[in-house]
């Protein structure tokens, strides 16, 4: 049993962050024109952009249950 205040992992935490491809394709595309169109090497673009959707999905998600955690503490 867990104690008060304790954060206990739930599935959500420990799940991949999963972004829609459509999100990853845009932010790859404008990280592609960014880079001035190069031929080649698409992966890169797409990667990058899937890890920082991820980060920013996981950054909201621990901000949100962080704060919840602070103000039932508060309590």
């Amino acid at each position: 049993m867990a104690e008060p205040n304790t954060v206990t992992p739930n599935e959500e935490e420990t799940a991949p962050a999963l972004v829609p491809e459509s999100e990853i394709a845009l932010l790859a595309y404008a990280l592609w024109e960014k880079r001035g169109r190069p031929i080649g090497s698409p992966e890169e673009d797409w990667y990058q952009a899937e890890r920082a959707l991820r980060l920013k999905k996981l950054t909201r998600t621990f901000s949100v249950r962080l704060s919840s955690q602070l103000a039932a503490a508060s309590k």
